[in-house]
């Protein structure tokens, strides 16, 4: 494998096109659906430790999406961690809720552009 035949094998398909990865990304989907109750079952076996400091302020939890791609499939990912992690927070600790940050990295050939939009469109 060359670098470019390589780049045109992993990279996908940009913007809202017949052939883009936003309107072809299906049978990703389902996989993802498919591992949701595994994605769940690991995330709810993670021991949440936290020691409020002084203020009472509480963590940061970073998610990080390594191979985000274009699509919404990833901000459905990104929901579940987040939901199950703020559940499991909120049953540990009762109240209060930690702040989430979001990560998304993919190749930088990728349509990020796509991608926020699509958040935009989400909030």
């Amino acid at each position: 494998w060359t670098t470019t035949s390589l780049h045109r094998v992993l990279c996908m398909q940009g913007g809202e096109g017949d052939v883009s990865y936003v309107n072809n990304s299906d049978s990703q989907a389902l996989a993802i659906n498919l591992s949701k109750p595994l994605l769940i079952s690991s995330l709810q076996s993670i021991k949440l430790i936290f020691s409020p400091d002084n203020d009472h302020t509480f963590p940061i939890i970073r998610v990080a999406d390594l191979g985000c791609a274009t699509g919404s499939n990833t901000f459905n990912t990104v929901d579940t961690v987040v939901d199950t992690l703020r559940r499991g927070f909120k049953t540990v600790y009762g109240s209060g809720l930690p702040e989430f940050e979001a990560f998304f990295c993919d190749l930088p050939s990728n349509d990020f552009n796509m991608l926020f939009k699509l958040l935009t469109e989400k909030q």
